[in-house]
């Protein structure tokens, strides 16, 4: 399991080795990549060979290879940059790492063209890789194992029939409630969540009368991520709801509200019998940015049961055979706290 847990002791303890000409090292790290800044200082005419390893607690010695930035034929200056590709290297570390740099001047019997000295690109980064450096140095940063936060979600609601199809129609919608996400590696994770959701639909009575369904639903969910590119998911996973409430209009006029499922019934229907627990599935996708630090994405959800347990009465009409599966759509975002 590919696992990136470092710790520079917050760098204001960190121990830094370092030739004549390095100063203020300080070390920061992406899900992906560890940045380790530094000034060089020497000789403005000369040119330097920069290398850098790392050690371990235990004075065992880590060589990067897959290295970018200011490394190797480097000029003299300040806010100079060197990036590791971890993963390109080493399935993981965690601990306590020294960075350990050091410069060597390159002797030249003639003048160095110093305009032929640039920083080895740095791929897959982002373009403002200053902007990083300068909202992670200065402090810790390790992969989040656990992450706990809230989401949000809007979108719209309805049923699935294979009977009367036309009589029903999707309503807005939306859901709201906690989420533990455990990071299990940089491309995978699990997160349970316990979320508060409403159901709405409307049921045509009449060409001039409709009943709006509006049922509140606790859930329990437990949905996977899985990256193919790091910090874009795709979702899966199940869900158990619970029918805690509801209220029915007929047009725009509270015809009932109830408590429980039994006595869910719109005007001129006789109880409507609704199932009060359902079983589900969830499928979507999101982007994620900071381990799950936040997120935003779609998530499709659909009932694997029947809602309906026995006919009944609509107005003057006997309803044989109904089925309805619950159905929902929603973006949303999430936010750890």
């Amino acid at each position: 399991m590919k696992k990136l847990i470092l710790v520079f002791s917050l760098l204001s303890t960190c121990m830094t080795i370092w030739s004549q000409e390095i100063k203020n090292i300080q070390a920061s790290t992406t899900d992906d990549y560890m940045i380790i800044a530094y000034d060089l200082k020497g000789d403005a005419d000369a040119l330097y060979d920069v290398k850098i390893h790392f050690l371990k607690a235990d004075s065992t010695k880590i060589t990067p290879r897959t290295l970018n930035g200011d490394i190797g034929r480097v000029t003299a200056g300040s806010g100079k940059t060197i990036v590791w590709n971890v993963y390109k290297d080493i399935d993981g570390v965690e601990g306590t790492l020294t960075p350990v740099i050091k410069a060597k001047e390159i002797k030249s019997d003639g003048a160095i063209d110093k305009s032929t000295v640039k920083p080895m690109p740095i791929p897959g980064m982002p373009d403002k890789i200053m902007d990083v450096l300068t909202d992670q140095i200065g402090g810790k940063k390790e992969r989040k194992k656990i992450r706990v936060g809230l989401r949000l979600g809007i979108g719209n609601s309805g049923v699935i029939t294979e009977q009367r199809e036309f009589f029903f129609a999707n309503r807005r919608s939306f859901l709201v409630g906690p989420y533990l996400r455990w990071n299990i590696n940089k491309r995978m994770y699990l997160q349970p969540e316990i979320l508060f959701q409403t159901q709405h639909y409307d049921e045509l009575l009449s060409p001039e009368e409709k009943v709006i369904h509006r049922h509140n639903y606790g859930r329990a969910q437990l949905m996977a991520g899985v990256a193919a590119i790091p910090g874009i998911h795709f979702n899966a996973g199940l869900y158990y709801g619970f029918l805690a409430s509801g209220q029915d209009y007929n047009d725009l006029t509270v015809v009932s509200q109830t408590q429980t499922s039994s006595s869910l019934a719109p005007a001129g229907v006789d109880e409507l019998p609704i199932n009060d627990q359902e079983f589900g599935y969830l499928l979507g996708a999101s982007v994620s940015v900071g381990q799950g630090a936040f997120v935003i994405g779609w998530i499709y959800s659909r009932s694997f049961d029947d809602l309906i347990t026995a006919d009944y009465s609509l107005g003057d009409q006997l309803i044989v055979g109904q089925k309805l599966l619950n159905r929902s759509s929603h973006f949303f975002i999430q936010k750890s706290f």
